[in-house]
């Protein structure tokens, strides 16, 4: 089971694409490290395994904690084949993602849209910060956009982060986030 956060670095509880298998990509720092196979839940899915490991190259945004600054107003294109994350806890999500950092100025409203460039729908969610369980924003790229405002004197700074809307499948994508002056009234 994955329930004990002191001790395990990565985990998974059959996310592969085969019943009964797991397939886990972490990012580690250099060291050593056991793997632990264990049986899935009760019944007849316990016995022989097959078990492969592999290293690869994270890519930019695959952490939270180093996300990618989003550029405003600037359309961004990405996607999520490098991705090692799991989507951020507000989101609901299994998908990997990729990571953007951005900057919300005073008395701002950022807009947001994501399309998808691809066959793979994709989905973002916008938070104050990794361990966030409640999103600020989110939206999917089927055309729907979403805002958040700042009408505070002081800038946000927030975190983006954009998912396949398929654990097992990558996702293309075309990001933008539009930074709009907010009028005196609002």
């Amino acid at each position: 089971a994955c329930d004990d956060a002191s001790s395990e670095v990565a985990c998974d509880d059959a996310s592969g694409t085969v019943a009964g298998s797991s397939r886990l990509r972490a990012i580690l720092d250099p060291g050593d490290y056991r793997v632990i196979v264990d049986r899935y839940a009760t019944g007849s899915l316990a016995g022989t395994y097959h078990l492969s490991l592999r290293t690869f190259a994270a890519v930019p945004g695959a952490r939270c904690a180093e996300p990618i600054t989003l550029p405003p107003n600037t359309d961004v294109t990405g996607d999520t084949s490098g991705a090692v994350t799991r989507a951020a806890p507000c989101s609901g999500g299994t998908a990997p993602q990729i990571f953007y950092r951005l900057t919300i100025p005073a008395r701002t409203r950022a807009n947001f849209s994501l399309r998808a460039t691809g066959s793979q729908g994709s989905s973002y969610a916008v938070f104050d910060g990794c361990a966030d369980t409640l999103c600020a924003r989110s939206g999917i790229s089927v055309g729907r956009a979403g805002f958040l405002g700042n009408d505070t004197d002081v800038p946000r700074d927030v975190l983006v982060g954009v998912s396949s809307q398929s654990a097992s499948a990558a996702a293309a994508y075309t990001l933008r986030v539009d930074l709009v002056p907010l009028s005196p009234n609002t």
